[in-house]
């Protein structure tokens, strides 16, 4: 990378490291509401009455009954985790990138 290449790099990297902020306070938002659906459907299917022998039997009519909804949680929480991984690998960049600036300073001033 030339310095010019990372002058540049570092100018567009604050840009992108709100934007994958933003998307991922979406996705945990996301992840939030459809963690709230699942419970209330939980609570919903509850009251009106899942038939079962014991507490055991009608947990396990429970989870089969919000199969849907579960999966849309874990679909939502591997999206927080990737979103997470991309901030993380942008922050890291421009850690790195700020560094590299530093030392190719130190060079010129030499």
């Amino acid at each position: 990378m030339t310095r010019d290449e990372i002058i540049a790099r570092l100018v567009q990297l604050p840009g992108e490291i709100k934007q994958a902020d933003v998307q991922l306070l979406s996705r945990v938002d996301e992840s939030q509401r459809t963690r709230d659906f699942l419970v209330a459907r939980e609570v919903s299917l509850t009251l009106i009455g899942l038939e079962g022998k014991n507490a055991e039997e009608r947990k396990a009519k429970l989870t089969l009954e919000t199969e849907q909804e579960r999966y849309a949680v874990q679909k939502c929480e591997s999206a927080v985790a990737a979103q997470r991984v991309e901030l993380n690998a942008l922050r890291d960049e421009f850690s790195a990138l700020r560094t590299v600036a530093t030392l190719l300073t130190g060079e010129a001033a030499s």
